[in-house]
């Protein structure tokens, strides 16, 4: 029988081997809702970020979250409202704490000296390295 699904829903899901290529990852960020406030009904689940200008690394940061299947169908929520930032499923770049364990992955407060390796200790993590990081 022939799937039921939309080519789109299909597309991002993943290619034929289970991959997360360049064409699903594209279909996932096109198909991702993003809000600039919590809506009226609430949202059970989102990736956040920081609102205002975008820079490369939560672009990037969350790219690679949607490549994830628990972060696939969730919104991103751009915003600095602490109350908001603290309903999160996962936020990056945004919330001034660095705390793996919650997965908060901020790097912009002065405590924050988490370095790319020991070779490059003056190259300090962005966003997108949190993530990827082993903590």
């Amino acid at each position: 029988a022939p799937p039921t699904e939309p080519p789109a829903k299909r597309a991002r899901v993943a290619d034929d081997d289970g991959r997360v290529t360049p064409t699903v990852l594209e279909a996932r960020l096109e198909e991702t809702t993003l809000y600039a406030k919590i809506p009226e009904g609430g949202l059970s689940g989102f990736i956040c970020t920081h609102h205002g200008t975008f820079h490369a690394d939560e672009a990037m940061a969350c790219a690679m979250l949607k490549c994830l299947p628990e972060y696939v169908e969730m919104p991103i929520l751009r915003t600095r409202s602490q109350a908001e930032i603290d309903r999160a499923s996962i936020v990056v770049d945004v919330g001034a704490t660095y705390e793996p364990e919650k997965h908060r992955y901020e790097h912009h407060q002065k405590s924050f000296t988490t370095a790319y390796s020991e070779k490059y200790v003056g190259i300090k993590l962005s966003s997108a390295g949190l993530r990827g990081h082993p903590g």
